[in-house]
């Protein structure tokens, strides 16, 4: 994980080998909180259920999207 902080704002890259469990990401979001307090996040994801597609995930205060992007 990669981290700078700049004007107050910090930002990070975040980077796994595993895919994420679509289950357990969804609780995460929607109940677990994991995004309060993140202003903008975005990039590709590799969900579990979805192994041989990017999942462009797109984050701006309370608006949250993932979407094919296409294969690897």
């Amino acid at each position: 994980m990669f981290q700078r902080q700049e004007y107050g704002i910090s930002s990070f890259v975040y980077r796994a080998r595993r895919p994420f469990h679509p289950v357990r990401l969804y609780r995460a979001i929607t109940e677990g909180g994991c995004l309060d307090g993140v202003l903008r996040s975005k990039g590709l994801a590799w969900l579990a259920s979805h192994d041989d597609w990017a999942t462009e995930w797109a984050q701006a205060g309370q608006v949250f999207t993932l979407s094919p992007a296409g294969t690897w």
